[in-house]
């Protein structure tokens, strides 16, 4: 429509900014939905066994650059401030650790190059993803946000779900990671354990739903920047950085060696 029948007619854009607006305080950091709010101010009881690989992590990374370590933030592009003013080990375990509420896109209109003059757009889009270090099923969370929106009036602004995962967290001690554990030291790998994954997935489901253990990033090779621009993986190797044929032999082993534990 021609932007001049804004005067008569509702926009779509604005009240999507609108119903986006309640869910958070005004800088955007905390979750202010009934029933979920909670979330940002209990967090999650971190046991000794944990405390202590977190601790190691912390260690091992020492002072260098956030940017360099953590998944999702890249060198040649870094980040020069974190929220809240975060530095040293507080950012580790911050990124592990906290909740978030983050809007990864907005569309609506003219989205091109330039400015395409006079138009009110018939719809917008919000894509939100939410991480909640909560106990709380997935579905109970939707369920909320659902309430909310109604609650605040927005009962005309859907909720289309892309995916909706539940919590999940394997031992260390496990036969799976142990056997993983030996494989990589076999190929001369020193392994890394990581207490937590800041970012979920359908894996999240195999220790609650199906009582198995799960891993995710155990094996050989090397990619980068999952799931951002330039994403990457390495599939011929160079005898110092595993390709895809190294990895699928190493998997092999793995199952033997879990077979045999």
């Amino acid at each position: 429509m021609h932007s001049a029948t804004n005067a008569i007619v509702d926009s779509p854009a604005w009240r999507l900014i609108h119903a986006l607006a309640t869910l958070t305080t005004p800088d955007g950091t905390r979750l202010v939905v009934p029933g979920l709010e909670h979330v940002f101010d209990e967090r999650k009881t971190i046991g000794p066994a944990e405390r202590a690989l977190l601790e190691r992590l912390q260690d091992r990374f020492g002072d260098r650059d956030p940017n360099t370590i953590i998944p999702g933030l890249s060198p040649s592009t870094p980040v020069n401030l974190f929220k809240r003013g975060l530095t040293g080990k507080r950012v580790l375990e911050e990124y592990l650790y906290a909740p978030s509420i983050n809007i990864s896109g907005l569309r609506s209109g003219y989205i091109g190059p330039g400015s395409k003059s006079f138009l009110l757009p018939h719809s917008a889009v919000a894509t939100i993803d939410l991480r909640m270090i909560t106990d709380m099923d997935a579905q109970e969370i939707l369920h909320k946000l659902r309430e909310h929106l109604d609650r605040e009036g927005f009962k005309d602004i859907r909720i289309h779900v892309y995916g909706a995962y539940n919590w999940g967290q394997t031992d260390p001690h496990a036969d799976v990671v142990q056997a993983t554990l030996k494989t990589l030291e076999a190929y001369g790998y020193p392994a890394v354990i990581w207490p937590m994954v800041a970012f979920g997935g359908p894996w999240a489901h195999l220790p609650k739903a199906l009582g198995i253990p799960a891993l995710r990033n155990s094996a050989l090779g090397y990619g980068d920047r999952a799931a951002t621009s330039n994403e990457f993986y390495v599939v011929e190797g160079d005898g110092t950085v595993p390709g895809l044929a190294e990895t699928e032999r190493f998997c092999v082993d793995l199952l033997f060696n879990y077979a045999g534990s």
